[in-house]
């Protein structure tokens, strides 16, 4: 109930936008898109010509930092919503697109915690029973983004026995253990896909593994090794302190050699940054 009202609020606040009605000429929204629910409202002569959805992902805001820009990885429901000015219509400039939203958000208590006009900005929204809110907004020539993930933790849904059918038939399982951004420091939510490892590993008294640490290509291949090393390293080293023999595993680090997915974009990158089980021959 309380999203609703806010929703509502930044509708409200939203003053010059328009109702997000596609005129039936040309350019109408791109199929199964909608107007995100937190930001109902759009600027006018705009339609959506992509939009993507999950119920859990992971995406990459900007920051104020003390001396430059950083980014934080935020992890919950997202979605992404592209909007495009349909032809023929006024061209507002970016600063205004920009500043219209974050102005609405301000208003229901959205915090800026980035800001570089005319071209992008991230707005945190705290709301009771829901948590945080993160809303990244980027500003194109002719179109614009919103990106919103309502932070939330996944819901743990690799089970030991899953993990352990797909390696007897496929012989490895790639896993994606959350880490601190750029180190090799499990994250506290880790914990729940760590203990699955471990009571798979104590069912199966004989299986002996490989644990393998990959990442995407940002930053130099000889960083990416390192960390992907030590990452290797930390998720074996957090198997032991739970009772493991340390014999029964091997750390290796393959840095961003074997990628999976495009680098180019976060979607791939995020699919590349990830720890595999391999079972030893």
């Amino acid at each position: 109930m309380h999203r609703e009202l806010v929703a509502a609020s930044i509708a409200a606040s939203l003053l010059i936008l328009s109702p997000a009605i596609a005129p039936a000429k040309e350019q109408p929204d791109k199929r199964g898109c909608v107007d995100p629910a937190l930001l109902p409202n759009r600027m006018p002569g705009f339609f959506i010509d992509t939009c993507k959805a999950n119920d859990f992902d992971v995406y990459q805001f900007m920051l104020e930092g003390e001396k430059k820009p950083r980014k934080e990885k935020v992890e919950g429901k997202r979605t992404s919503t592209h909007y495009r000015l349909r032809k023929g219509e006024p061209k507002p400039s970016r600063l205004e697109v920009l500043r219209n939203y974050v102005q609405a958000l301000e208003k229901v208590g959205g915090k800026v915690a980035y800001r570089a006009e005319p071209t992008r900005a991230t707005v945190v929204l705290t709301q009771a029973g829901t948590g945080e809110t993160w809303v990244d907004l980027e500003l194109f020539d002719s179109s614009y983004e919103l990106t919103i993930v309502q932070k939330a933790s996944m819901d743990q849904k690799i089970t030991a026995n899953a993990m352990f059918e797909e390696l007897e038939k496929a012989g490895s399982i790639a896993l994606d253990i959350p880490f601190e951004f750029g180190k090799a420091t499990l994250k506290p939510e880790s914990a729940a896909l760590v203990d699955e490892i471990v009571a798979m590993l104590k069912a199966q008294p004989a299986l002996e593994l490989s644990v393998e640490g990959h990442t995407d290509n940002v930053g130099t291949a000889e960083s990416n090794q390192r960390l992907s090393q030590d990452r290797a390293a930390a998720v074996v080293a957090a198997l032991v302190a739970r009772g493991l023999d340390a014999k029964r595993l091997s750390p290796a680090g393959f840095g961003q050699t074997r990628p999976v997915a495009d680098n180019a974009p976060e979607e791939g990158r995020a699919k590349n940054r990830r720890v595999v089980l391999a079972k030893k021959k």
